[in-house]
């Protein structure tokens, strides 16, 4: 895990739908649970999601993702590379990540991880991905949203749009170009250089890092359009069913893709 996803789950509980899942999410995924006593497996430490079972496995590489998870008695972390975690996912009844796919840096790497899922779950065990996938709002439209997310400090909904602009045809983004279109922000929305500035100053403050810093990040995160997750799940033997994360603020560009064994 890169400099940049350790300041994220350091900074976690700022973060808001649709970068963060609601309660409405957990209730879907609990519709998906096969077993009376079934062992979840999840793709980074998610704490909401150790509210699905009694037993429940946290799996990263990085121990910052791993300390987010709220623990009870028989729930445990495990530090480990997701593509080495196959004995793990071999015995899950469900295999739930919240964005992994996006954490990941390219299709190719989205594509293996995928494959190393399809090949190890077990018959009768369900995967379930929340996948931010790219919005490709009409210009009018993503404007009208960007402008009152920034009114209303929603600055989840602020990054996660941004994303769906400046990731390129094949889904790579680069973290810090959300940055540079808000430094650039009076380019992009016909707003008063006083109000551009005060939402600048504010999203900084929310952002806890100076525009400076915030540019040289050199993540990159993975934000594929509909077509192009589908493709990587069915290449991987998998054919999933879209079912919908919850109510929230853009929440139809985070479905849940599920599938089973």
């Amino acid at each position: 895990m890169s400099e940049h996803w350790r300041t994220l789950a350091q900074n976690y509980a700022r973060f808001d739908t649709p970068f963060r899942p609601s309660v409405e999410t957990l209730e879907v995924l609990r519709t998906l649970l096969p077993t009376v006593d079934p062992l979840v497996v999840v793709l980074g430490g998610t704490p909401l999601f150790g509210g699905l079972s009694r037993r429940v496995w946290f799996i990263d590489v990085a121990q910052d993702a791993l300390q987010l998870a709220q623990l009870t008695a028989e729930q445990r972390t495990i530090q480990k590379n997701w593509l080495a975690a196959a004995d793990e996912f071999s015995r899950a009844d469900l295999v739930v990540g919240d964005a992994a796919i996006n954490a990941l840096d390219s299709p190719a790497a989205a594509g293996q991880l995928l494959r190393v899922l399809a090949e190890n779950l077990k018959p009768g065990a369900t995967l379930a991905m929340r996948v931010f996938v790219k919005h490709a709002l009409p210009a009018d439209d993503f404007r009208r949203r960007l402008t009152a997310a920034f009114e209303n400090k929603r600055y989840s909904e602020v990054r996660f749009l941004i994303y769906g602009v400046v990731a390129g045809a094949d889904g790579i983004a680069a973290v810090a170009d959300i940055d540079r279109f808000i430094a650039d922000l009076g380019l992009h929305l016909p707003l008063q250089r006083s109000v551009c500035e005060r939402y600048q100053s504010e999203h900084s403050q929310w952002r806890g890092m100076p525009p400076a810093a915030a540019a040289a990040v050199v993540t990159k995160a993975f934000i594929p359009s509909r077509a192009q997750i589908e493709d990587l799940f069915m290449a991987a033997g998998l054919r999933p069913s879209t079912i919908a994360a919850g109510p929230f603020r853009l929440a139809e560009f985070t479905p849940l893709y599920v599938a089973r064994r």
